[in-house]
């Protein structure tokens, strides 16, 4: 979530493709578990007092992760920005503070994690000219 992410698309460029999907994929989904199992239940009055603030940064992040991803030539890059406005709408979602926000926001983190994945492994195999399987 913008601002604490603004390093994932160096993470992304730097890494293997296979840490990018595992970045992507699987790492980036731990904070917002965290916050649905951990902050949500644990703090209900501090959720509550910071839903404004959360939803500015979620719709920063979904707004610069979309707006930047529009014009990156790196397909590293771009999905680590695509991932930064994805996230922003998980945020967006859970911090609806209803059911069917947390669902959505649960829904698009299996999205996220399985669209990523196979963005960055079709990616790798179109530059390798390896076939999968």
């Amino acid at each position: 979530m913008f601002p604490f992410h603004t390093w994932l698309p160096d993470a992304h460029t730097d890494a293997p493709t296979a840490g990018s999907v595992i970045l992507a994929g699987v790492l980036l989904k731990m904070g917002t578990y965290g916050f649905l199992r951990f902050n949500l239940p644990m703090f209900p009055e501090a959720t509550k007092h910071f839903v404004p603030l959360v939803f500015v940064l979620a719709i920063i992040a979904i707004v610069y992760g979309a707006m930047v991803c529009m014009v990156q030539p790196d397909m590293k890059r771009l999905i680590a920005y695509s991932s930064v406005s994805h996230m922003g709408f998980v945020m967006l979602g859970m911090f609806a503070l209803n059911d069917t926000g947390v669902q959505g926001s649960l829904l698009q983190m299996i999205n996220h994690g399985l669209s990523t994945g196979g963005c960055s492994s079709s990616w790798a195999w179109s530059m390798t000219g390896a076939t999968p399987g």
